[in-house]
């Protein structure tokens, strides 16, 4: 089975990467802050400095995993227990913040690498209310995390990896099995899609 994950944004502080932070690292050119296509940036990546916010929910904690346009952001501890099982799907991004350090894992495999998206049945324009994903998953078998281009916000993981971030009590993120809903579930924007 396929998890979409989705930030727990009423326990946890968020994640956000600064525009003028994100240039002083990658030059004046850059828009990774903002642009989450699949691009590596490893070979130019120095340290970069990353914030965490309360959205006004009152959260104070940072996660163990977070996301944002794109980017998961993963505590030092989320790395020890995922860098072996999300290597070959992209790179880690080194990043310090106030009171820690931790990685960005810029996740460079798609479904659509994998001719696995319905692209008759898929469709994303969630501020018109019409969004719908669907996979082959016979063609992401073995394929423990990967974005698609319909969603390039949005990040996909498997059973496998569901069950250990669960187990080693990873905080920050919650999976839903309804893979096309861009929201996350406690913001009960349910729709009809």
């Amino acid at each position: 089975m396929i998890y979409r994950i989705h930030p727990s944004t009423d326990k946890f502080l968020c994640l956000h990467i600064d525009g003028k932070e994100a240039r002083k690292v990658l030059g004046e050119n850059t828009d990774f802050n903002i642009d989450p296509s699949p691009i590596s940036y490893r070979d130019q990546w120095k340290t970069m400095v990353i914030e965490f916010y309360d959205d006004d929910s009152g959260a104070e904690a940072v996660p163990d995993i977070s996301m944002r346009v794109g980017k998961l952001f993963l505590s030092n501890k989320a790395y020890e227990v995922l860098k072996n099982l999300f290597d070959s799907y992209g790179e880690f991004l080194p990043v310090i913040y106030d009171g820690g350090s931790g990685y960005i894992f810029n996740c460079l495999e798609l479904a659509e690498q994998h001719k696995a998206v319905n692209n008759q049945l898929s469709m994303h324009d969630p501020l018109n209310d019409k969004f719908s994903i669907v996979f082959d998953e016979n063609k992401l078998s073995g394929i423990d995390v990967f974005r698609c281009e319909i969603d390039l916000d949005a990040f996909f993981v498997s059973e496998k990896i569901k069950k250990i971030i669960e187990v080693e009590q990873l905080t920050g993120i919650t999976f839903t099995a309804d893979i096309s809903h861009p929201f996350p579930p406690e913001l009960n924007m349910k729709t009809n899609h």
